[in-house]
Parts: C-alpha cells; structure tokens; sequence
C-alpha cells in the first residue's frame, strides 16, 4: 500500500510517501495505528501497540517504526498521532471516511490534515 503525507502529515512523517506491504482486507484504522506506531517517540509507540494488540489489526513488514517523530532538526512538527486525529484521507483519489472497511494491498492511501488559505 502507498501511503502519501501531505502538509503536517509529511512534516510528523519526515517524508511525502512510503510503501507498507499490508494484505488485502487492512482497515483504514489499522493502516492508521501503523502509521502512527512507525511516526511517533517510542513511548507512544507502547501506547499505540498496546491498543492495537487488543484491537487486533494488521503488521505492516518492511522499515522498523522510527525512534521520533521530527527528523534532525525540525522540532517543530507536529506528532503523526495528533495530525491523523484532525485528517480526511483519500483512497486511489477518492474521499474515504469508513474506517472499518477493507483496503486492498494495491491502494494508495492520502493523508490530508486540514490546509490554511483558499
């Protein structure tokens, strides 16, 4: 799955796109906890694991979650946890609101906080 970040998103990301091998049948809310769980301190890495092992949930193969959520010096970001609660998301372009659905492995996934200006 593709996953895109954009404004606070690429920002909590410390990159605009990644590819998380998920099987067909991930929920947007699984592929979510993922995100955060690679994007965030190590202390809410426990947090966000802990919810998803009693939630169940798919495990993303590939990079190990990184060890802080800014890269080398942008202190400033915000965290992926915070970005994603305020975000819309697209899937293959399209708005995807229901969190529970299944994704396919081929999807790309956009991730939209909200935008200041017009």
């Amino acid at each position: 799955m593709i996953i895109r970040y954009f404004g606070a998103a690429q920002a909590a990301a410390g990159l605009d796109e990644e590819t998380l091998e998920l099987p067909d049948g991930t929920t947007l809310e699984a592929l979510l906890r993922e995100v955060v769980a690679r994007h965030s301190p190590v202390e809410s890495q426990d947090r966000v694991l802990a919810a998803a092992a009693s939630g169940g949930g798919a495990v993303a193969q590939g990079a190990p979650p990184r060890a802080a959520s800014v890269a080398p010096g942008r202190s400033s970001a915000p965290s992926m946890e915070s970005v994603i609660a305020r975000s819309s998301f697209l899937r293959n372009e399209v708005a995807w609101k229901d969190r529970q659905a299944p994704l396919k492995a081929t999807d790309v996934i956009d991730i939209l906080p909200p935008f200041a200006g017009g």
